[in-house]
């Protein structure tokens, strides 16, 4: 065999085994080399805006409470078990349904009935809120507002 047949069958090794190892080094996600970087979300979601806002007083009766995420939450962990909506005066339940909408990335509480005039509501949004990384807040996001006359 000569030198020239040699080197070419070594370069063509070459080139199969680190084809291979790219090959074998991605990692699924389509977003790049799972051995050479991480794409790991360690991250938890944050709110960044609510409505009403924190201390807002003169709501209506008739709103919804809405809090917008940093990030897309895992919908089935925003519930009425961890979005919570209480009279703060006993810390009586306020009956609604919630669901998460992923494209404006909001939490939407919407009350079963208007709430009470001239009331304070405290508004606890857990931990149990989970990104699809399966982070969750850090810490539960509480908030007030009182509705109007």
């Amino acid at each position: 065999m000569s030198k020239l047949q040699f080197s070419n069958r070594a370069k063509r090794f070459f080139v199969t085994a680190l084809s291979l190892t790219l090959v074998l080094a991605c990692d699924g996600s389509g977003g790049g080399l799972g051995m050479l970087t991480s794409n790991t979300d360690v991250t938890p979601p944050v709110v960044t805006t609510t409505s009403p806002t924190s201390g807002q007083s003169g709501v209506s009766g008739l709103s919804t409470i809405v809090a917008t995420f940093n990030e897309s939450l895992d919908p089935t962990s925003v519930t009425t078990s961890t979005f919570l909506v209480t009279l703060s005066s006993s810390g009586a339940a306020v009956a609604g349904t919630v669901s998460f909408n992923s494209s404006s990335l909001q939490a939407i509480f919407i009350p079963t009935s208007t709430l009470l005039p001239n009331t304070n509501y405290t508004v606890t949004l857990t931990t149990g809120m989970k990104d699809a990384a399966g982070n969750a807040l850090a810490s539960n996001n509480v908030f007030t507002f009182t509705t109007a006359p």
